[in-house]
């Protein structure tokens, strides 16, 4: 007869699981009504004063809490991964046998399973817990034996450090010096230190995703692939020889902020276009509902 001691890997993974997806579905939410009360027929000392306590308050409140539900889904998560080391160790079995091993920021003892779609690309970002200030870096060995790296970049107000602000937006999107980007840009140097000449796809979702375009435009990384969630294109969109895929879904107006006139003049007007004239690929994958489809838009992705 066989005895479980400890708890339940696949219980724990589909409780955080929902911790995930309901704190998507929050942050989805604080999105949708950021956006909604921009709208240029509401004007007026009421409507100032709102959008400024929305900001400064609401706002920073609401995602404050769907943080808190992905730091307790990253805490079940690394609780079921404890699990199974312990239950490896027992059974005598190698954690990972696939071949599929990532290094967390450079620590080789804290491993992560590798993605295997744009969905686990999206899901990694949105599982990423306060305390790594919207970056994590992992270093992956692929079938072939080579060691690649991954960045992921969060979206506004996702760091603990103060980075990645509004502000931040605006500088990014004019091509203007940024804290966050320099952040960003060190802790790849860090790691690139590590794996010199390491091949790296950045992941960006909102913010993320401009940071990422940005730093390609810089060309002092081996970049070969870019993915962005929801992501404006930049004003200059001279990206190189890097292919591109860009994922949006139809509830969010900011990949289409041209049209939206938010930033208009600023974005170009071809931000749709699923081609780019500097040598990668470019292709935007839109659909999908995402506010009531829980935020998976790997969902909608073919």
């Amino acid at each position: 007869m066989s005895t479980m001691y400890g708890a339940d890997v696949a219980q724990l993974r589909q409780l955080a699981a929902r911790f995930d997806a309901k704190a998507q579905s929050l942050d989805a939410d604080r999105m949708t009504v950021g956006n909604a009360i921009q709208i240029k027929a509401w004007f007026g000392p009421v409507a100032v004063r709102f959008r400024a306590q929305w900001e400064s308050d609401y706002g920073r409140d609401l995602h404050a809490a769907a943080i808190r539900l992905q730091d307790a889904a990253t805490k079940l998560r690394a609780n079921a991964d404890d699990q199974e080391k312990t239950s490896a160790v027992d059974a005598g079995a190698t954690r990972h046998s696939d071949g599929g091993f990532v290094k967390h920021n450079g620590d080789h003892k804290d491993l992560y399973p590798a993605p295997k779609s744009t969905a686990d690309l999206y899901g990694t970002i949105h599982g990423m817990h306060g305390g790594e200030d919207g970056v994590r870096i992992q270093v992956v060995r692929g079938a072939d034996g080579v060691e690649r790296m991954i960045v992921y970049i969060n979206g506004t107000h996702s760091a603990s450090n103060g980075l990645f602000g509004i502000d931040d937006n605006a500088n990014l999107m004019l091509g203007l010096p940024d804290d966050a980007l320099d952040y960003v840009r060190n802790k790849i140097k860090a790691a690139v230190a590590e794996h010199p000449g390491a091949e790296i796809m950045l992941a960006g979702y909102s913010q993320g995703g401009i940071v990422a375009q940005r730093l390609t435009q810089e060309g002092i990384f081996n970049i070969s692939t870019v993915v962005t969630f929801g992501s404006p294109r930049l004003p200059d969109s001279t990206l190189g020889n890097v292919d591109v895929v860009r994922l949006e879904h139809n509830g969010d107006g900011i990949p289409r902020t041209d049209s939206e006139g938010a930033l208009a003049g600023m974005v170009d007007a071809s931000n749709s276009a699923n081609a780019r004239r500097d040598g990668g690929s470019d292709v935007v994958f839109r659909g999908g509902d995402y506010f009531q489809g829980g935020g998976q838009i790997g969902s909608f992705v073919p």
